[in-house]
């Protein structure tokens, strides 16, 4: 009677536990959890040092509003050093993300631009200035991490990028 109690027990929560892993799709908030603020809800990296990336992209925003450089493919746990310049005359955030991440910080700048710069996957950059940024793609269950430049207005500039990561098991 009593391995049969253990038994039923295990198997609800098991399937707790799978239901609660199902793909719920965007789960980091700027809401301000605890666990938003450690970063232990996202599925689409972290923030890195730009100097020590594998690799560096070159993306800048042109004073017509126009994204020049293109997504590349990155492998799982890949360092990316983006190298990004804010032509235009207003300032601009870049933001790393899913896109309900880009979203929701695209509609939080519009009204709190200081939101910038304490969000770990964003950065503001002064119009005609240059930044440094670092992202590791430290993926999970997610084939996709997307990138955009954001005006003040909340807008996002020309277009997203969309980076598809590949996951190469050979990595740390």
């Amino acid at each position: 009677m009593a391995s049969r109690l253990v038994f039923t027990t295990l198997i609800a929560t098991l399937g707790f536990t799978v239901a609660q892993a199902g793909d719920h799709g965007y789960k980091h908030s700027h809401a301000g959890s605890e666990q938003a603020r450690t970063n232990g809800d996202v599925t689409f990296g972290q923030p890195a040092d730009a100097h020590h990336a594998e690799r560096k992209l070159a993306l800048e925003l042109t004073s017509a509003g126009k994204l020049n450089g293109k997504a590349a493919g990155v492998e799982e746990n890949e360092v990316l050093g983006f190298d990004l310049k804010n032509s235009s005359k207003q300032p601009i955030a870049f933001v790393v993300g899913d896109k309900a991440a880009i979203e929701e910080f695209a509609s939080l700048y519009r009204n709190n631009a200081d939101s910038a710069s304490k969000d770990f996957h964003a950065v503001q950059i002064a119009a005609g200035q240059s930044q440094k940024f670092g992202w590791k793609f430290s993926t999970f269950r997610t084939s996709t991490v997307s990138a955009a430049f954001v005006g003040m207005d909340g807008t996002i500039q020309d277009h997203m990028l969309t980076f598809s990561v590949h996951t190469n098991r050979n990595r740390n």
